[in-house]
């Protein structure tokens, strides 16, 4: 059994405003069967998580 394994430290909001954009496109490219993310920024008024699987999920079949 294979099992494909990603870990990334998103930095918060720090860096280029296309890093999402990027880390998006990455992991559906990469398609892992495990996503560890750290420094993932959440307030009530955002969530960063959302934003970084937002399009992730919405490729993912269920």
């Amino acid at each position: 059994m294979r099992l494909r394994v990603v870990t990334l430290n998103v930095w918060n909001r720090q860096g280029d405003p296309k890093r999402t954009a990027l880390i998006n496109r990455e992991l559906r490219r990469l398609a892992p069967d495990l996503v560890s993310l750290q420094e993932v920024a959440k307030s009530p008024e955002h969530s960063q998580l959302d934003e970084l699987i937002r399009e992730v999920r919405a490729a993912s079949p269920v």
